[in-house]
């Protein structure tokens, strides 16, 4: 098990916790629970970063972002911390709802259409694996937005962060 208390050092050090245990999207929503500290927010992504890191999926690593969140909280405003990841995609959960987070919801462009019906299933298996019906939509949705890029603009609220999430399922589809 790795030793935690490391980060107050790294706290001291910087304003960006890189983390190789988590994805793009996933580190967004770690980034939402330091802001809010929403613990059920917390939950989820530990539990879905554990389905293929067990070592991550654990009460000690919970209580870890608890306690950066009470550090982080301590910080002045402009050095509090902002999750990075260096990590591929592992999962598609936090992607699709980072995706649709992004996506204005009068936008009714089928690909779009399809992941907001898929994300409303309980049942959706994320996992990165070519034969689910998530990776298939995902793969529709970003050669649709390859494509069409004009048709998507004047509704991506942020497109220096949706970009990165596009060329991040590229990579994960060729993987």
């Amino acid at each position: 098990m790795q030793n935690y208390s490391s980060y107050n050092h790294l706290l001291r050090m910087a304003h960006f916790l890189i983390t190789s245990q988590t994805d793009f999207s996933t580190a967004h929503y770690y980034n939402e629970f330091t802001q809010t500290f929403d613990t059920l927010n917390l939950k989820s992504p530990i539990v879905q970063n554990g389905v293929h890191l067990n070592q991550v999926r654990t009460i000690e690593v919970y209580n870890k972002w608890k306690r950066l969140k009470t550090l982080d909280d301590a910080l002045t405003k402009e050095n509090r911390l902002t999750v990075v990841s260096v990590n591929v995609l592992t999962s598609y959960k936090y992607t699709v709802k980072h995706i649709l987070k992004l996506v204005d919801e009068e936008f009714t462009k089928s690909p779009i259409d399809e992941i907001q019906k898929i994300a409303t299933v309980d049942t959706t298996n994320y996992d990165v694996d070519g034969r689910k019906e998530v990776y298939k939509k995902l793969k529709i949705l970003v050669e649709d937005y390859q494509k069409n890029q004009n048709d998507y603009q004047a509704f991506i609220n942020d497109r220096a962060v949706f970009e990165p999430i596009i060329k991040n399922l590229n990579i994960s589809f060729i993987l």
